[in-house]
This record gives C-alpha cells, sequence and structure tokens, in this order.
C-alpha cells in the first residue's frame, strides 16, 4: 500500500510517501514501486526523448513474511515421548523447589510469551 496514492510537490520541495508492508504468507515478496510525473495538458518545444526524461521512478521493493520463534536453552532434558521437562524429583510436604527456564528469541522480530 502506497499512501498517498496522488501528490502535488511544488518546485524545490519534497514529500515523503509511506509504503506499507503487510504479508499474509511466510514467503519472500517483490514488487516495484512505480512512480510517474502526470503532465497532462503541459507543453513542451524539447524533442520527445528529452521531455520523458526524469518523468518516472522505479525500483524494487522486497520483503519476508515471518513468525516470531521462540527456543529453550534451558531445560535440556526431555520425557521419553521427547517433550522438553523440568524435573523436581521428590519433594517434602510444605516445601518448594524453584527451577529456572531460559527462553531465547531465536526470531528476527520481538516476541511476546504468555504464560
Amino acid at each position: 500500500i502506497v499512501q498517498p496514492e496522488r501528490w502535488e510537490i511544488p518546485p524545490h520541495e519534497h514529500r515523503f510517501v509511506n509504503v506499507y508492508f503487510n504479508p499474509t504468507e511466510i514467503k519472500s515478496y517483490r514488487s516495484i514501486f512505480f512512480a510517474e510525473i502526470d503532465d497532462e495538458g503541459v507543453q513542451t518545444s524539447a524533442n520527445t526523448e528529452l521531455a520523458n526524461a526524469g518523468k518516472s521512478l522505479k525500483f524494487d521493493l522486497a520483503g519476508s513474511g515471518t513468525l516470531p520463534c521462540i527456543g529453550f536453552e534451558s531445560p535440556t532434558e526431555r520425557s521419553p515421548d521427547g517433550n522438553l521437562m523440568i524435573n523436581f524429583g521428590k519433594i517434602l510436604l510444605e516445601r518448594s523447589n524453584r527451577k529456572r527456564i531460559i527462553l531465547r528469541n531465536d526470531g528476527v522480530m520481538p516476541a511476546t510469551c504468555l504464560f
């Protein structure tokens, strides 16, 4: 999405255009940004080739859809069926034991973990 879609830019000034990327799948995307001067009704005495020089701007856009990726540094022990496991062992009644879980963000974007 490009916003705004149309803009008049006075001489010797500039404007910022917002280009939005909203991937819907985990894959790479490519597109082309193309801007063109609307000179309809403008008269010029220059030859056609010179008159068309600088009338358009074109460049590639690229991005990748991705998801957050959380990994475990600790614990590393696994149950017989392959799941990560924290073994607290035998604990007397009314006593407690504490184990630390270390999570790691392996992705390229921020990740939120809910417990």
